[in-house]
């Protein structure tokens, strides 16, 4: 007789459960390595477990059991943004929405003796809950494979933005996130005229970290040729989006049902494309980049696969229009992380490799090209390539506006030169990544076909 998985598990009794995320509410805030250090040794049975690049792992019993996350504030920093319980709850793929809201309405209910908590759309099927203290919030939140409680601090100022502005984030966010209501939008920042790249990104990074500090972390990272595009989404049927977005105009919020939007996303991939007079649609997608980190809420059912680029002009386009938009999009959403991926061809030994690093800039690596080497040594410098051993490197470390432009044309011109049209197959991207390896990245812009 073969065994069942469990539709639903428990990591501890309830009763357990409760008193550990009790321990996590009334836990004093650890910001850095040495106030965890000292947490631990404060309390027996607590072991520092794992560290890893983006957390560190600890463990609040002898053996197994819930651990508490610690997340860097970037990769590799040893100062945390916020610190999660997890797991409380498993789902297996088997398991019912039904299953799963019995499971979150019990959880949450038992959870209501900790503190004073209000209802919030933080979870999935709507069972999430928020507790606010000070300077500090707590949230039970959930998707459909676990429910987990984080604890962050709500933040406290800003350099870029009035003060004004976090005031109207923290007093009507919340509200209009709890209604679900659809259609509304609330204005955050206006520019007085058009921002520079830095500019423009320091603003959105204090409304964002303000956004996060009310609402925890998005469902969804991401952007497009406009601008971020970040996005907190509930679960089940006829759901509520809340998108935090900028132009260059301002930076605002905006509800909508999940369902009209991704359908309209989704058309706009599948049947856009080249116009009449041969122009392409890449600077009218809706986004160019998503990173999937299982967040609270759902991900959209149907997901895009990308545009493709049909030429080398083309090609150059969607380049330079993703990475202008990684370079004012990333180092706000996913600071100290990288884009990497390699372009391949059968014309070009071992590929172009890319790296888009939000604290390095960009370094692209290729083989040489064929040929006599001397001429190929000239021709390749003359592009802006520069000798590294037995390949040829270009570094930008410093990404400004303009560098975009800079880092498409010189791929464009390497593919060019290796004969290459940009035809469909003829150029693929391979291993594109970004962040923890448990999450999915779309480059959406990319316009290369993805493997």
């Amino acid at each position: 007789m073969s065994e069942t998985t469990p539709a639903v598990t428990w990591t501890h009794d309830l009763a357990t459960t409760v008193e550990l995320v009790r321990t996590l509410h009334d836990l004093p805030w650890a910001a850095d390595r040495s106030a965890v250090e000292r947490l631990v040794a404060e309390r027996p049975g607590w072991k520092i477990r794992r560290e890893m690049n983006d957390l560190l792992a600890v463990g609040m019993f002898p053996t197994g059991g819930t651990e508490l996350y610690f997340d860097a504030t970037a990769p590799k920093q040893a100062h945390y943004r916020r610190v999660r319980l997890m797991r409380l709850l498993d789902f297996a793929p088997t398991a019912t929405p039904h299953q799963r809201q019995a499971a979150l309405r019990q959880l949450a209910e038992a959870l209501g003796a900790v503190g004073t908590p209000t209802p919030a759309p933080t979870g999935a099927e709507g069972f999430g809950l928020l507790w606010r203290s000070g300077e500090r919030v707590m949230l039970l939140q959930s998707n459909d494979r676990w429910a987990w409680v984080s604890l962050h601090q709500a933040v406290a100022g800003a350099q870029h933005v009035d003060e004004d502005v976090l005031g109207r984030i923290s007093k009507d966010l919340p509200p209009l996130w709890d209604s679900g209501e659809r259609d509304q939008r609330l204005t955050l920042h206006r520019f007085a005229e058009p921002p520079a790249l830095e500019r423009r990104r320091d603003v959105f990074a204090d409304v964002y970290r303000a956004v996060c500090g009310v609402l925890g972390d998005p469902t969804l990272y991401g952007g497009g040729p406009d601008g971020p595009d970040v996005r907190w989404r509930g679960s089940g049927e006829d759901t509520t989006l809340l998108r935090l977005r900028a132009d260059r105009r301002e930076v605002w919020v905006e509800t909508a049902s999940a369902e009209a939007v991704e359908a309209e996303e989704l058309g706009t991939f599948r049947w856009g494309g080249p116009g009449s007079d041969g122009s392409s649609d890449f600077s009218r997608l809706p986004y160019s980049w998503q990173l999937h980190l299982y967040g609270p809420g759902e991900t959209a059912v149907y997901l895009p696969g990308g545009r493709l680029a049909g030429n080398l002009p083309h090609l150059r386009e969607a380049l330079e229009l993703q990475f202008a938009a990684w370079i004012e999009q990333l180092p706000v959403q996913r600071p100290g992380e990288k884009v990497t991926f390699t372009i391949a061809s059968r014309r070009i030994s071992g590929g172009i490799s890319f790296t888009y690093d939000t604290d390095k800039g960009f370094l692209l690596r290729v083989g040489p090209r064929p040929g006599d080497p001397q001429v190929v040594a000239a021709a390749m410098t003359a592009d802006g390539w520069q000798p590294s051993g037995k390949r040829w490197k270009a570094e930008f470390p410093a990404p400004t506006a303009r560098t975009a432009t800079d880092v498409a044309a010189l791929i464009i011109a390497e593919l060019a030169a290796r004969g290459l049209t940009g035809d469909h197959g003829e150029v693929t991207a391979r291993r594109v990544c970004l962040g923890p390896a448990w999450g999915f990245f779309l480059a959406t812009g990319l316009g290369l076909e993805t493997s």
